[in-house]
């Protein structure tokens, strides 16, 4: 199977890559800085989420697209990962790809200490329904 993964830099974004390796599929990575971005096995394409055209150039192809993106600072309010979601629906629809896996850390593990007590106790106990 042809992988997107995009968001592949990241601590996740590379466990997942690595796992796709693994299990024999052929991983595309889409990265903001290709150079930077070295993987054997892996074709990379650089791009910004936000760009709605290198998001297409990257989902052209793949029977699966794997979203792993997450901000460094959670706190802060964007639209970043909603904009982006928009256009990797948008260039999956219009490529045919039908399979999309949206991963997200938030609340898992050590990420509860960080949450705030807002967070912690309002957010992730009423909407993710976190037990502890």
């Amino acid at each position: 199977m042809k992988v997107l993964v995009i968001g592949a830099a990241g601590k996740s974004g590379e466990a997942l890559v690595n796992e796709a390796l693994a299990a024999g599929h052929k991983v595309t990575a889409f990265v903001r800085g290709a150079a930077q971005y070295k993987k054997a096995n892996v074709r990379v394409v650089a791009g910004d989420v936000l760009d709605a055209a290198a998001v297409d150039v990257a989902v052209a192809g793949q029977d699966a697209v794997i979203d792993a993106l997450g901000g460094k600072t959670p706190w802060k309010v964007t639209t970043m990962e909603t904009s982006a979601a928009h256009n990797i629906v948008d260039a999956m629809q219009r490529h045919g790809v039908r399979r999309l896996l949206k991963i997200s850390v938030v609340g898992a593990g050590e990420s509860v200490k960080n949450a705030g007590f807002f967070n912690e106790h309002v957010l992730m106990r009423t909407f993710l329904r976190v037990c502890w």
